[in-house]
């Protein structure tokens, strides 16, 4: 089974986050997605293979602000830190 990453992405523009999700609900790789337009955010289930990719493919369009991604495993404490955040 491919391990699953949660990536958190936060948008400048309301306008950039629609277009993200756009790609996001048509992602193959992606499990879940949640969107938060107030906060602009976008949170995702994805392996690395499939959400690297389609993270670069986001912040090309532009209006990605920052973006962070860490290990997906139900039985994480709240004591661990995300692995990898990435600012824009």
């Amino acid at each position: 089974m491919t391990d699953l990453l949660v990536y958190q992405l936060e948008f400048s523009e309301k306008g950039d986050l629609e277009s993200a999700f756009e790609l996001l609900i048509d992602e193959k790789g992606v499990s879940s997605c949640a969107v938060e337009i107030e906060t602009r955010t976008a949170r995702f289930l994805a392996p690395e293979t499939a959400g690297s990719g389609l993270v670069e493919r986001i912040y090309e369009i532009g209006g990605l602000r920052w973006c962070s991604r860490h290990s997906f495993n139900p039985t994480t404490t709240e004591s661990q830190q995300p692995s990898q955040a990435k600012e824009f």
